[in-house]
Protein backbone atom coordinates (compact mmCIF):
# COMPACT_ATOMS: atom_id res chain seq x y z
CA UNK A 1 0.00 0.00 0.00
CA UNK A 2 1.60 3.71 -0.64
CA UNK A 3 1.92 6.12 1.96
CA UNK A 4 0.54 8.47 -0.22
CA UNK A 5 2.11 11.13 1.86
CA UNK A 6 2.42 13.93 -1.29
CA UNK A 7 -0.35 15.63 -3.59
CA UNK A 8 -2.15 14.03 -6.30
CA UNK A 9 -3.88 15.95 -8.77
CA UNK A 10 -6.68 15.11 -11.78
CA UNK A 11 -5.80 15.46 -15.41
CA UNK A 12 -7.59 13.89 -18.27
CA UNK A 13 -5.78 11.15 -20.18
CA UNK A 14 -4.91 11.32 -24.01
CA UNK A 15 -3.80 7.37 -23.58
CA UNK A 16 -5.22 4.39 -22.69
CA UNK A 17 -3.63 3.31 -19.43
CA UNK A 18 -6.72 1.44 -17.75
CA UNK A 19 -4.56 -2.12 -17.55
CA UNK A 20 -3.71 -2.36 -13.88
CA UNK A 21 0.42 -2.81 -14.90
CA UNK A 22 -0.39 1.24 -15.88
CA UNK A 23 -0.57 2.68 -12.06
CA UNK A 24 2.50 3.80 -11.02
CA UNK A 25 3.86 4.82 -14.08
CA UNK A 26 5.54 8.63 -14.58
CA UNK A 27 3.49 10.79 -16.70
CA UNK A 28 3.90 13.62 -18.23
CA UNK A 29 1.63 16.79 -19.91
CA UNK A 30 1.19 17.11 -23.80
CA UNK A 31 0.50 20.43 -24.90
CA UNK A 32 -3.22 20.74 -24.38
CA UNK A 33 -2.22 19.77 -20.66
CA UNK A 34 -3.24 16.02 -20.93
CA UNK A 35 -1.59 12.61 -19.60
CA UNK A 36 0.95 11.00 -21.17
CA UNK A 37 4.10 8.83 -20.99
CA UNK A 38 7.12 11.42 -20.63
CA UNK A 39 10.59 11.18 -23.08
CA UNK A 40 12.99 8.67 -21.91
CA UNK A 41 15.49 10.46 -19.22
CA UNK A 42 12.75 13.73 -19.69
CA UNK A 43 10.50 15.24 -17.45
CA UNK A 44 7.34 14.22 -15.73
CA UNK A 45 4.76 15.73 -13.89
CA UNK A 46 4.86 12.86 -11.40
CA UNK A 47 2.86 9.14 -10.63
CA UNK A 48 -0.08 7.62 -11.81
CA UNK A 49 -2.00 6.22 -9.10
CA UNK A 50 -5.03 5.25 -10.94
CA UNK A 51 -5.64 3.23 -14.06
CA UNK A 52 -7.97 5.66 -16.34
CA UNK A 53 -8.81 4.85 -19.86
CA UNK A 54 -8.56 7.46 -22.23
CA UNK A 55 -10.61 11.04 -22.05
CA UNK A 56 -10.92 9.98 -18.45
CA UNK A 57 -9.45 11.45 -15.30
CA UNK A 58 -6.05 10.51 -14.22
CA UNK A 59 -5.38 10.85 -10.26
CA UNK A 60 -1.07 12.21 -10.38
CA UNK A 61 0.98 12.40 -7.78
CA UNK A 62 2.99 15.36 -8.27
CA UNK A 63 5.22 15.22 -4.72
CA UNK A 64 6.12 13.41 -1.82
CA UNK A 65 6.75 9.63 -1.04
CA UNK A 66 5.21 7.36 -4.14
CA UNK A 67 5.82 4.27 -5.61
CA UNK A 68 7.11 3.70 -9.01
CA UNK A 69 7.94 0.43 -11.47
CA UNK A 70 11.25 -0.11 -11.73
CA UNK A 71 12.19 -0.50 -15.46
CA UNK A 72 15.59 -1.82 -14.36
CA UNK A 73 17.21 -3.17 -11.03
CA UNK A 74 17.33 0.11 -8.38
CA UNK A 75 19.19 0.75 -5.15
CA UNK A 76 18.04 2.38 -2.53
CA UNK A 77 19.90 6.11 -2.45
CA UNK A 78 19.97 6.13 -6.38
CA UNK A 79 18.49 9.13 -7.88
CA UNK A 80 16.02 8.23 -10.50
CA UNK A 81 14.93 8.85 -14.22
CA UNK A 82 12.22 8.05 -15.87
CA UNK A 83 12.14 5.55 -19.31
CA UNK A 84 9.69 6.60 -21.95
CA UNK A 85 7.94 3.25 -20.96
CA UNK A 86 7.17 5.50 -17.67
CA UNK A 87 9.01 3.20 -15.60
CA UNK A 88 11.89 4.64 -13.28
CA UNK A 89 15.79 3.55 -13.54
CA UNK A 90 18.71 5.05 -11.98
CA UNK A 91 19.86 8.43 -13.28
CA UNK A 92 21.88 8.67 -16.20
CA UNK A 93 23.45 12.58 -15.82
CA UNK A 94 23.67 14.15 -19.93
CA UNK A 95 21.76 16.14 -21.64
CA UNK A 96 18.24 15.69 -21.34
CA UNK A 97 18.07 13.50 -18.46
CA UNK A 98 16.37 14.83 -15.27
CA UNK A 99 16.09 12.99 -11.61
CA UNK A 100 12.22 12.96 -10.92
CA UNK A 101 13.17 11.64 -7.16
CA UNK A 102 15.36 9.06 -5.08
CA UNK A 103 14.73 5.82 -4.04
CA UNK A 104 13.70 4.87 -0.84
CA UNK A 105 14.25 1.18 -1.54
CA UNK A 106 16.10 -1.11 -3.54
CA UNK A 107 13.58 -2.73 -6.45
CA UNK A 108 13.91 -5.07 -9.43
CA UNK A 109 13.21 -4.46 -12.35
CA UNK A 110 9.40 -4.93 -13.11
CA UNK A 111 8.48 -4.69 -9.60
CA UNK A 112 7.25 -1.47 -7.39
CA UNK A 113 9.64 0.44 -5.13
CA UNK A 114 8.68 3.42 -3.26
CA UNK A 115 11.07 6.58 -3.43
CA UNK A 116 10.72 10.70 -2.48
CA UNK A 117 9.73 12.49 -5.63
CA UNK A 118 12.01 15.71 -5.45
CA UNK A 119 9.77 18.67 -6.68
CA UNK A 120 12.86 20.20 -8.14
CA UNK A 121 13.82 18.25 -11.44
CA UNK A 122 17.71 18.56 -12.02
CA UNK A 123 19.17 17.94 -15.70
CA UNK A 124 22.94 16.89 -15.25
CA UNK A 125 24.91 15.38 -12.75
CA UNK A 126 22.82 15.59 -9.39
Amino acid sequence: MPENLGKVITVISTSDFSAATSQYLAMDLDANGKLVLPGAGGRAIGFLQNSPAAGQAGSVQIDGVAQAIAGAAVTAGDYLEVTAAGKVITFAPGAGHYTIGRALEAGAAGGVARFSILIKQYGGVV
